[in-house]
């Protein structure tokens, strides 16, 4: 069960402001990432009211992971839970997670039982992501969800500093103003 410290900083884009990073950073070279987004919580949204996220991501030829986000003091705590194919199309066409000792280990931490969470949305992604430097991955995020469509960057970092020094730039040097970006699961549950 891999985990990892997620530090990154993400501001809503035009169209236009994503077509100029887009030729900026030389896009054009990179293969688009096209994955699906599933979004769980419980029918009260306990997990949400923990500042917490549980998705499914699919992924191409149904590979697929279950991720838990948990938040920390600066970033968030990523726990990723591979899934076979095998269980991708199983949860497609049930909505209903395997059973993860792992995940559920987690989840009973935060007083939530694995049977009691549902799908609720999801978001549909194609994922641009250049590696600018040891510290830095730059992420253009094109995404459509419940009649959506918006444009997104991510900047991710392997330290707060750097990362929020280099994300202010990028907006500055490229004339983008900062805006209020709430993240996939919370337009996705905002659009439906």
């Amino acid at each position: 069960m891999p985990e990892q410290i997620e530090i990154e900083f993400k501001n809503l884009l035009s169209e236009n402001e994503y077509h100029e990073l887009f030729n900026a950073f030389k896009m054009e070279e990179i293969a688009p990432i096209v994955q699906e987004n599933i979004y769980l919580d419980t029918p009260d949204f306990q997990l949400k009211k923990h500042h917490a996220a549980l998705r499914v991501r699919v992924k191409a030829n149904n590979n697929g992971e279950i991720t838990l986000k948990t938040p920390l003091p600066q970033g968030l705590l990523e726990t990723n839970i591979p899934l076979t194919p095998s269980e991708v199309i199983s949860f497609m066409e049930t909505h209903v997670l395997p059973i993860k000792d792992e995940l559920e280990t987690k989840l009973t931490a935060l007083d939530i039982s694995q049977p009691d969470v549902h799908v609720f949305a999801s978001l549909k992604t194609k994922r641009l992501e250049k590696k600018l430097s040891s510290d830095i991955l730059l992420v253009l995020d094109e995404s459509w969800y419940h009649g959506q469509h918006d444009y997104e960057l991510e900047v991710e970092a392997s330290s707060y500093d750097s990362g929020k020094q280099f994300f202010e730039s990028l907006l500055q040097n490229h004339h983008i103003q900062t805006r209020p970006t709430p993240n996939k699961i919370q337009r996705a549950m905002n659009a439906t």
